[in-house]
């Protein structure tokens, strides 16, 4: 139910993006707020550990957002090293130096929230973002609006936008929303209010210039902390420790804090030491103060709701795609007779299937139009993304399943290009999942469709050999569909020639599989001549291939005579 309302949600959102923007950010402003709602309809309610600490979790999604950013993978994670480095030279007590952390690693967590609208003003918006990320305010922010705004129309048109955006509110609202969806992403992840009140002072500014207009110690010191220490790691990465310590001094009593500036220029060799030498995310996730619990399964199932949930805010066309896909693929699972702990592993895989498609830009994923061959390209890497977010953690198995979800049983799917029995019952029930969800929604290249041309869509899969006969039957009996008892096969192949192709390709003769199937042999060759023409090969060793692709090894229990 709650994914419909999300998709809805979602069709409103891109109806109103279609009006104006900040139509659009209302209405995903209240979208954020009814994430706080908890949902224990559907969580697992067993207290067993998950084995996964939240630490772990969050650094994985911080990995996310630098993608979103531009920025280079644990870019965040080092930050917040930086941060917690300062924290202690600040003398904040470990109940201090916790907010510290978690506000480190989701500072810029909401930032790809209207992500839709940057890039209908500014083309890329991850480039966009990644040079406002570094840009100080004022007339480097307005030079960096230039540059990006328009790109492509005339001067005057141009410098028209930009004078429009830079006096409008949209640029307030923006940073407003930004701060939103990442204080409530940390209370559904279950953090304290005390991080969700800091990550909304994010983009204050200490002489008050900021969109709450707070200044001074009205910002609370752990954003305070992890502000100077985002823009220091940003500068230290490119020009050194001089590069950090120089942007530091130059926004001092600005930007920045000047005890904190003051606190990073006098230890900064060993502030920012080290921050290169191995990887980061072992390194952050050590460095959480306190007790350090794991997640209990039922808390897991909150956090990965709310991570499918903050990773579909990329677009208004994506709204309520992951859990939808999860829950699908989970039901379709269940009445394929898959055990509990698969079913469970199947949906947890749906919720996190998407979210490197924060690595890929707005202009790519709301383009109207046909893509370019570069822009495919950057699409057939979001499901690498997502694998690599979280393959440092507990979750990488898990991660392995969900950037399963594009691949296809002839190998014609991406980013591996796998194919047949490299793809178990699980990942071809996920691409069955996703490809009938992703039917229902609108996209910028077309409307929903039906769910029964969705489904007509689905057997049309099955017939060109791409996706699983059973994972489909299984998907389509979750949607509501009735299933006909007569299955289709790949290739058009029909249930008799199933049966003949799993015998021919354990290497039986035309008489040997005449007697096994009761028929003549000269009905057996007439089998095997169309085998050949429909699967387009003509040998046992490439019927044999065809077979462990497609999974047909094991012929149907009753033939279709």
């Amino acid at each position: 139910m709650f994914a419909l309302f999300l998709g809805a949600y979602g069709r409103r959102a891109i109806e109103a993006g279609r009006r104006s923007p900040s139509a659009r950010t209302g209405l995903v402003m209240r979208l954020v707020a009814s994430f706080a709602v908890r949902e224990d309809w559907h969580v697992n309610r067993s207290d067993q550990e998950s084995g996964l600490r939240l630490a772990e979790l969050v650094a994985s999604l911080s990995l996310a957002t630098d993608l979103g950013l531009g920025l280079p993978m644990e870019h965040a994670l080092r930050a917040c090293l930086v941060a917690m480095r300062l924290a202690e030279r600040a003398g904040l007590d470990e109940s201090r130096r916790i907010v510290v952390y978690y506000v480190g690693l989701l500072a810029s967590v909401g930032c790809h929230a209207n992500a839709h609208e940057q890039a209908a003003l500014f083309g890329d918006d991850i480039a966009f973002k990644a040079d406002v990320y570094i840009a100080d305010a004022g007339p480097e922010m307005r030079d960096v609006i230039i540059r990006h705004i328009a790109v492509g129309a005339a001067p005057h048109e141009r410098a028209r936008l930009a004078a429009s955006f830079l006096t409008s509110d949209v640029p307030v609202e923006s940073r407003r929303l930004h701060c939103q969806v990442a204080g409530q992403l940390a209370l559904r992840l279950g953090l304290s209010r005390e991080v969700h009140d800091a990550l909304q002072h994010v983009y204050e500014s200490w002489d008050g210039r900021g969109p709450l207009g707070l200044s001074g110690e009205q910002v609370a010191l752990a954003t305070r902390l992890v502000q100077l220490a985002l823009v220091a790691e940003a500068f230290r990465r490119v020009g050194g420790f001089e590069s950090a310590v120089g942007v530091a001094r130059s926004r001092r009593g600005t930007k920045f804090d000047p005890a904190m500036v003051d606190l990073l220029c006098a230890g900064a060799p060993e502030i920012l030491a080290g921050l290169d030498a191995v990887t980061s995310w072992r390194q952050v996730v050590d460095a959480e103060p306190a007790l350090r619990p794991t997640l209990s399964k039922q808390e897991l199932d909150r956090a990965l709701y709310a991570i499918a949930d903050f990773a579909d805010l990329k677009s208004p066309y994506t709204l309520g795609h992951s859990r939808g896909v999860a829950e699908l693929a989970a039901e379709a699972a269940r009445r394929s007779g898959l055990s509990d702990a698969e079913v469970t592993r199947l949906r947890q895989a749906g919720l996190i299937h998407d979210v490197g498609r924060l690595g890929v830009s707005n202009a790519i994923w709301d383009k109207p139009g046909p893509l370019s061959g570069a822009e495919l390209e950057r699409v057939r890497m979001h499901p690498y993304l997502t694998h690599r977010i979280f393959s440092a953690s507990p979750l990488a198995s898990l991660a392995e399943l969900a950037a399963a979800h594009h691949e296809r049983l002839d190998g014609s799917g991406y980013p591996r290009g796998l194919a047949g029995g490299a793809l178990g019952p699980a990942a071809r029930m996920l691409a069955a999942a996703d490809v009938y969800h992703a039917m229902t929604e609108p996209r910028p290249h077309r409307p929903a469709l039906t769910s029964e041309e969705a489904a007509n869509e689905l057997r049309a899969e099955v017939r060109s050999g791409r996706l699983d006969g059973e994972a489909v039957d299984a998907v389509r009996g979750a949607a509501g569909h009735t299933i006909r008892r007569r299955r289709e096969w790949p290739a058009g192949l029909t249930a008799r020639e199933v049966e003949v192709l799993a015998l021919l390709a354990r290497g039986q003769t035309n008489k040997q599989i005449a007697q096994r199937l009761v028929v003549a042999p000269k009905t057996v060759a007439s089998h095997v001549e169309h085998i050949y023409v429909k699967i387009g090969c003509s040998s046992r060793a490439g019927a044999g291939l065809f077979a462990m692709e497609h999974g047909l090894l094991q012929p149907p229990a009753t033939a279709e005579k």
